[in-house]
């Protein structure tokens, strides 16, 4: 997942029966803080518009769907 990717997501849940609905599309707009990397350097933790609400994206407690990957280089 990187800067400008389209996504969905959804808490993770390991009951099938609690699983929330996906979100409305949201875009990728920044890594959240550099506190937030793991052991590889990467960023867990991303800043997003969803309906217009900045939110935040976790890759280790949110199920994340891409829904369209950018195509940009953004610096």
């Amino acid at each position: 997942m990187k800067l400008g990717d389209l996504i969905r997501f959804r808490p993770k849940s390991e009951n099938n029966r609690l699983q929330m609905e996906w979100s409305p599309p949201a875009l990728i707009i920044s890594d959240w803080t550099p506190l937030s990397l793991d052991d590889s350097g990467e960023s867990v933790t991303y800043l997003a518009i969803c309906d217009g609400m900045k939110v935040l994206v976790s890759l280790e407690s949110d199920e994340i769907e891409i829904i369209e990957k950018t195509s940009a280089e953004i610096p």
